[in-house]
């Protein structure tokens, strides 16, 4: 499983940061309308992760500063591939992991940074991982399948790119700042995804709710440490 990180944090300590949108900086052979719900589940979990070390408030927040997230490159699962690896699986079955061939398996690169109110940089990331090899991710029919699962992953590392370790996790303010994105919990997605992971042997977004798109509001969200 490829994989990898650089991360750079700095010593300046913000009183606020903001959440912005993220954005593709790259061609990809990934069909605009699929780029928009990794873009979307990358925005969601990257809510969801910060929210547990920052608080979150409007980018309005006078004296905040942002976060600002793009994505660098997503390669497509391959879905002849991903059914093939789950036939395997079902037939030879290894608990909790999945072999993943390669050119059939997605990828996602993407950088996050965290910039204060006055426009320096504070820290930042950069990360690639795909799910060839042995890979916890199921496969999946849809060419943006891993690049969705990838999402998670990504959002936390970004989070412990920002927070020193002294920042512990947070409750969730509530309201939940990111309850616009989806539910944190749901167990009708937790139920339908499980069923179809069991009967299958794959990952099925639209069961998932990955890759929602956020109800409008007036302003963007942001961070507050």
């Amino acid at each position: 499983m490829m994989a990898g990180a650089s991360r750079r944090r700095g010593g300046a300590h913000l009183k606020v940061c903001a959440l912005i949108y993220a954005r593709i900086n790259a061609k990809s052979p990934v069909r605009p309308d699929s780029q928009a719900l990794v873009r979307q589940e990358i925005d969601r979990q990257m809510c969801f992760r910060l929210s547990k070390r920052f608080e979150i408030v409007p980018t309005s927040e006078p004296g905040a500063g942002r976060v600002r997230t793009a994505i660098a490159h997503i390669a497509p699962t391959n879905p002849a591939g991903s059914a093939a690896t789950a036939a395997a699986s079902f037939f030879i079955p290894v608990p909790f992991v999945k072999l993943r061939g390669p050119r059939i398996s997605g990828a996602l690169a993407a950088e996050a940074e965290l910039v204060a109110a006055d426009g320096q940089q504070v820290a930042a990331i950069t990360w690639a991982k795909s799910t060839e090899g042995i890979s916890k991710m199921d496969p999946s029919l849809s060419p943006v399948g891993d690049a969705l699962q990838l999402a998670e992953p990504f959002a936390k590392a970004a989070s412990d790119a920002f927070a020193t370790k002294a920042r512990k996790n947070r409750p969730v303010a509530k309201p939940d700042p990111c309850a616009r994105f989806s539910p944190r919990r749901s167990a009708s997605r937790m139920v339908g995804g499980a069923i179809i992971g069991f009967g299958t042997g794959l990952y099925a977004p639209s069961v998932s709710g990955a890759g929602r798109p956020a109800e409008p509001e007036a302003s963007a969200p942001s961070v507050n440490p």
